[in-house]
């Protein structure tokens, strides 16, 4: 263990997670400190010293409910920016969400949390396609084998949706009709597809189109399949997502299309999103993994709706 020496001496990122075991670990010279490539003295804006300082004497339940207080303010933490804020680990932060999550203050997502009741506001794009994955490439895969040559489909913006377009066979000849800008995006280039792009108001964090325009749009076609995306299924209350106009999009959607599939890893089961779509029955099949609630599946077949898992 070093001995005593000046705070200056200390980096904004030590000082910022300064336990007392962090400190004497990196007790480094003035000239900065290497094990976080910042010089010595470097402050952190976001956060003055004194509130750093403070920081290090709260108790845990403190930490927690100062950690509750900025998801009420901000909607959205991240794990890396509490440990630096707080001074702990991110190991320590992840259990403090945890046991906010338990609270039913907040929804842990991949590397931070939402407020809990952010469940009527869409994640942006990025947050989503990166959960789930296994899940989402499983569904996916099973999705495109209901695909015969020469159908037209509707795929939806959602992050599954996506996983579908990727897999599609150049063979198969398919009609395939978006609002999805990054499903666009993927297959603008593909040969052996037709490909059409609905037109409305742009929403960039979904990197989606929406809107009545966009409705109308829609009502312009008929296809065989329509594979969409929910935030919540739910036997009783039927199929939800967290935007009315996402909700008004789907519906138009399900009304052009011959077979109806929604595409739904096992997180969105047994989940009432903000705004409701249809009842259950309103679709053909639900296609989600093996980590379904097993009581919500069987309600759900229950009513007629097939369901499969992979």
């Amino acid at each position: 263990m070093t001995g005593c020496v000046p705070l200056a001496r200390f980096c904004a990122v030590c000082f910022a997670c300064a336990t007392i075991a962090h400190i004497n670990a990196h007790d480094v010279a003035p000239g900065g400190c290497p094990a976080h490539n910042v010089a010595a003295n470097t402050t952190i804006p976001a956060q003055p010293v004194e509130e750093r300082r403070a920081a290090l004497g709260l108790s845990d339940l403190e930490r927690q409910e100062a950690i509750a207080q900025i998801l009420k303010e901000k909607r959205r933490v991240i794990v890396s920016d509490l440990a630096r804020r707080f001074g702990f680990s991110e190991s320590s932060i992840r259990r403090d969400l945890s046991k906010l999550e338990q609270k039913g203050q907040a929804k842990k997502v991949y590397g931070g949390a939402i407020l809990a009741s952010s469940t009527q506001h869409e994640l942006n794009y990025q947050d989503r396609l990166s959960r789930s994955i296994r899940e989402k490439n499983a569904i996916a895969g099973y999705a495109v084998k209901l695909v015969r040559p020469n159908q037209a489909i509707l795929l939806d913006s959602g992050t599954t949706a996506m996983q579908i377009a990727l897999r599609l066979p150049e063979s198969l000849n398919l009609t395939v009709v978006t609002n999805g800008l990054a499903i666009f995006d993927a297959l603008s280039e593909r040969e052996g597809l037709s490909l059409f792009m609905l037109a409305g108001r742009y929403r960039p964090a979904s990197r989606d189109l929406v809107g009545p325009m966009l409705v109308n749009a829609v009502k312009q076609f008929a296809v065989d399949i329509a594979f969409l995306s929910v935030d919540g299924f739910d036997a009783t209350y039927g199929l939800s997502t967290t935007d009315h106009e996402v909700a008004e999009v789907t519906r138009a959607a399900m009304s052009i299309a011959a077979r109806r599939v929604v595409v739904s890893d096992s997180t969105k089961g047994g989940r009432r999103a903000f705004a409701n779509i249809c009842p259950i029955t309103g679709v053909d099949m639900i296609i989600s993994d093996k980590q379904l609630d097993p009581a919500t599946c069987t309600a759900i077949r229950e009513t007629g709706v097939e369901v499969v898992l992979v």
